[in-house]
């Protein structure tokens, strides 16, 4: 497992790992019955982009988490691992979250966000100890999960107006 933490062929097969768990991802999510009933819901005025960007943006975060984990893990330092396992298991949160919010429904939905903000901010404090730079990649997860909560909570209010 050498050549895993010492090279960069260690780190793009981490980033490619993680890029295509996000790939499984999206292609189950746009598979599923889930994708329909989304679009049958009003989107506020303003936040149409959001549906066209998501799925992109999940690539490069988990891009980003993908690297997090290898700069934890390769830091070297006596929590390197657990560090990076603590990633991994956000990224295994974060591939599980049509599951856990019902199929996307909003409300769960609304609460799915605000549980991966958190276990994100618990994960960077943790990862803290192994890299800076990870911190900062795991930064952008909750800054876009933060805008996504925001979505939602526009979303639920928008079609609760017109129910």
């Amino acid at each position: 497992m050498n050549w895993l933490v010492k090279t960069h062929s260690g780190l793009a097969c981490c980033v490619v790992a993680a890029v295509l768990l996000a790939v499984l991802g999206n292609v189950f999510v746009y598979l599923g019955e889930w994708n329909g009933a989304m679009r049958q819901q009003i989107v506020p005025a303003g936040w149409e982009w959001v549906d066209r960007v998501v799925a992109y943006v999940w690539l490069g975060l988990f891009a980003c988490m993908g690297t997090a984990a290898w700069l934890a893990y390769s830091s070297g330092k006596p929590t390197a691992a657990r560090d990076s396992y603590i990633v991994v298991g956000l990224m295994l949160v974060c591939i599980l979250y049509p599951f856990y919010t019902l199929g996307l429904q909003a409300v769960p939905g609304l609460i799915g966000n605000v549980v991966v903000v958190i276990l994100t901010i618990l994960a960077a404090i943790f990862v803290r100890r192994s890299s800076s730079v990870a911190v900062g990649l795991l930064a952008l997860v909750a800054l876009w999960v933060s805008l996504a909560t925001v979505y939602v909570a526009r979303l639920i209010a928008a079609n609760a107006n017109h129910n």
